[in-house]
């Protein structure tokens, strides 16, 4: 038991003292690894690790992606820590730096995006789609939406929430005078969950991209979508 508790303090040094120090860990796979084995007990030191600037991008994903598993595999323990990751997450996707190209983070925000995903299951559940919206609408990276549009499809607990979300995006998108490289993709996954969702409150949005300039496989999905609603 000394010796398990003892390994468990000196790797958590490790990842401390990494952070601190600013280590380039690109070629440190055993640290990168490492990120895998913390524990719930531990996951403030993930939170440390997404926080900091001076941590490599491969890192703070793991740790994002370590999060999420954290808390998937043990909801009920994790549960009094679930808004504190909601809110490190939600500081992964505002950190668009603005001394560097905004678009240098997007695997990060999105990664992060995906994270929230698991939150369903939560007593947070609304807060974490709340943090998505927020990208969903506002972030400068197609990539980071489509991840988070993704994300909103997971969230069958709260279905109407995660389709008002998703249905104000496809507003959004269909209100531009021209379609935007990246736009297409975007509104491709949009449609994908809001089909998983399958809420009634999407028929009229999906009616509008039937008519729209969207490619004719968006237009498919939009149909395929509106066919699995139960309209009765």
């Amino acid at each position: 038991m000394i010796n398990s508790m003892k390994k468990r303090l000196e790797f958590v040094l490790v990842l401390v003292m990494a952070g601190i120090l600013g280590i380039s860990l690109v070629a440190q796979d055993p640290i990168r690894e490492g990120v895998n084995r913390v524990g719930l007990k531990d996951a403030d030191q993930l939170l440390k690790l997404i926080e900091r600037d001076d941590i490599t991008t491969s890192v703070k994903i793991r740790a994002i992606q370590r999060i999420a598993t954290l808390y998937r595999e043990n909801r009920e323990e994790a549960e009094p820590q679930a808004q504190k990751f909601i809110q490190s997450l939600s500081g992964a996707l505002q950190n668009l730096k603005k001394d560097e190209n905004p678009y240098f983070h997007f695997k990060v925000r999105s990664s992060a995006c995906m994270a929230l995903g698991d939150f369903d299951n939560s007593d947070h559940g609304a807060s974490a789609i709340g943090v998505i919206k927020e990208a969903l609408l506002n972030d400068p990276d197609p990539k980071v939406i489509q991840a988070c549009a993704q994300s909103l499809g997971e969230f069958r607990n709260n279905r109407s929430p995660a389709a008002d979300a998703l249905i104000e995006r496809v507003n959004k998108s269909m209100s531009e005078p021209i379609i935007k490289y990246g736009d297409v993709g975007v509104m491709s996954v949009s449609i994908a969950s809001l089909a998983k969702l399958k809420q009634k409150k999407a028929f009229i949005p999906l009616m509008k991209v039937l008519q729209s300039g969207y490619p004719d496989h968006v237009k498919k999905e939009a149909d395929r979508a509106i066919a699995s609603f139960d309209l009765e």
